[in-house]
């Protein structure tokens, strides 16, 4: 859905949740994103300084904050060379 220049998302994950209620987790947004970014700023270098995951378990046995970066980082990985949902 978009208003104006800004896109809200009306969906995330369906298989993967964080503890916090307003947090999606919604890898292939990072991608289309950064693809904005290039495609409108001419590929400037872009850092990722912040990405994170809440949970409520406490624990080191953190299956899902692993995923949670697993995904995000094969996001990254396919850049632009497939088509962005």
């Amino acid at each position: 859905m978009t208003r104006g220049r800004v896109c809200y998302l009306r969906f995330a994950c369906s298989d993967c949740s964080a503890a916090s209620l307003w947090l999606y987790i919604v890898p292939w947004g990072l991608r289309r994103a950064l693809c904005w970014v290039k495609d409108h700023y001419g590929n400037p270098p872009v850092y990722v300084t912040e990405n994170g995951f809440s949970d409520s378990s406490g624990t080191l046995d953190d299956h899902d904050r692993v995923d949670y970066l697993r995904r995000y980082i094969n996001e990254l990985l396919k850049g632009d060379s497939l088509p962005i949902p």
